[in-house]
C-alpha cells in the first residue's frame, strides 16, 4: 500500500526497504510474488523523481537476477516502454540503471 501512496517520502522509504531486502537476498521470492508488483513498480517509476527512479530500477534489477519468470513479467509489462523514457533521462544514474536493466532482461 505504501508504494501507491501520494506521500512520495513514504514511497521512497518503502522502496529503500524492499531494495535492501532484495540486495541481501532476503524475501526476494516473497517480493516477486506480490500480485502486480511489476505494474506497481512501473507506475512508481513513471510518477517519481530521479531519486525514486534510481531505487526502482535497482530494485527491479535485483529482483530479476536468477529469475526467468520475473524477467518475463518485466518484458510483458508496460515497464519496458518506461525504460525507454528513463534512458533519455538527464540524470546519469537513471540512464545507467535503465541500461543495466535492459541488458539484464
Amino acid at each position: 500500500a505504501s508504494l501507491r501512496s501520494n506521500d512520495q517520502e513514504a514511497v521512497y522509504w518503502s522502496l529503500c526497504l524492499l531494495h535492501e531486502l532484495a540486495l541481501r537476498g532476503i524475501a526476494k521470492e516473497q517480493i516477486r510474488a506480490v500480485p502486480q508488483i511489476v505494474g506497481i513498480l512501473s507506475d512508481v517509476l513513471n510518477a517519481s523523481d530521479a531519486e525514486v527512479q534510481k531505487v526502482v530500477l535497482r530494485l527491479v534489477g535485483f529482483l530479476a537476477i536468477r529469475s526467468e519468470e520475473f524477467r518475463s513479467r518485466i518484458v510483458m509489462s508496460r515497464m519496458l516502454r518506461k525504460l525507454a523514457v528513463c534512458l533519455g533521462s538527464g540524470e546519469v544514474e537513471v540512464a545507467h540503471w535503465s541500461i543495466v536493466l535492459v541488458h539484464d532482461v
